[in-house]
């Protein structure tokens, strides 16, 4: 359901797109998906936008078609939601739109029918989610009941730059374990690093151990995407890939204003009254050694 028209279009977008990037087959490509509010205080509609294409380099391509899509309230509850066909940067995306009810957190999820690119002689089929915190913590750590998703271990939000993420790759229900896992950061159009730096330094990798769970670094502030992977057979004449993408965002270290100022000022304050301290007992000294000198002479 859900489909999308030209699929010819796609093809050749793709593969101008290769000829003209500059990184080949080298870069990661992800449905990725972005809420136009990961925190929410006032129970509106929060539409959350999905796109296909390289997250890091800010290059797009048509999307493909979505299959299913929904939400899960807070209490466990889940719902469907239909997906509206928008454009980015002039080709086709999602778009799903929800309004929070009951006090929580709220898993936006997506997932897509698969996509050949011979570009890159694979074959992915993408299930996308991500959290979106409305006024109290509470269901982050559920499950879609999608066949592959990541499962956070760290409450993916409301985390710092240098923040360790922990999480667990789940498929058909059961720990996916030895599985290669893609981490990179997303960047607005307009706001992409120049130049680039090299291929290992946009898509970062890690393995999940045997029981499905991973963890790495979140080194930058921004928008991060995780991906877990899990070949299923052959589509197109190329692997088929099945692939869970969380996204996670992370916070600016919290500024010195917030709290560290003041630090300052006391630690400032403690080294001023010390070296006070230090003054007044070598004056104390002096005027104890003059006292005992000229009792020596009387």
């Amino acid at each position: 359901m859900y489909r999308r028209t030209g699929r010819l279009a796609l093809g050749i977008a793709l593969t101008v797109a290769f000829l003209m990037s500059g990184v080949g087959g080298a870069s990661a490509h992800f449905n990725f998906a972005l809420p136009e509010e990961w925190y929410m205080d006032v129970a509106q509609a929060n539409d959350v936008e999905l796109i296909w294409g390289h997250p890091y380099e800010g290059i797009y391509f048509d999307a493909p078609a979505i299959t299913a899509a929904g939400v899960v309230e807070p209490d466990g509850t889940k719902t469907a939601l239909t997906p509206s066909q928008i454009t980015v940067e002039g080709y086709d995306a999602w778009k799903l739109s929800f309004t929070p009810a009951e006090r929580g957190d709220y898993i936006v999820y997506a997932d897509f029918e698969t996509l050949v690119v011979p570009e890159e002689e694979v074959a992915w089929e993408d299930h996308v989610k991500a959290i979106v915190h409305y006024k109290v913590t509470g269901g982050w750590e559920q499950s879609t009941g999608q066949i592959i998703e990541i499962i956070p271990l760290t409450r993916p939000y409301g985390l710092e730059e240098g923040f360790v993420f922990v999480g667990k790759a789940i498929y058909n229900g059961s720990a996916l374990g030895d599985a290669p896992v893609e981490i990179e950061k997303y960047y607005p159009i307009g706001e992409v690093p120049d130049p680039l730096p090299e291929e290992p330094m946009i898509t970062r990798e890690t393995v999940t151990d045997e029981n499905g769970v991973f963890m790495f670094t979140l080194d930058e502030p921004g928008v991060w995407v995780v991906c877990v992977a899990h070949t299923v057979g052959t589509q197109g004449g190329y692997d088929k890939d099945i692939r869970g993408i969380l996204m996670v965002p992370v916070e600016e270290t919290f500024p010195p204003e917030a709290g560290g100022d003041d630090l300052k000022d006391r630690v400032g304050s403690l080294e001023g009254l010390l070296w006070a301290s230090v003054a007044v007992a070598v004056l104390a000294m002096i005027i104890a050694v003059v006292a005992v000198a000229r009792a020596r002479r009387d």
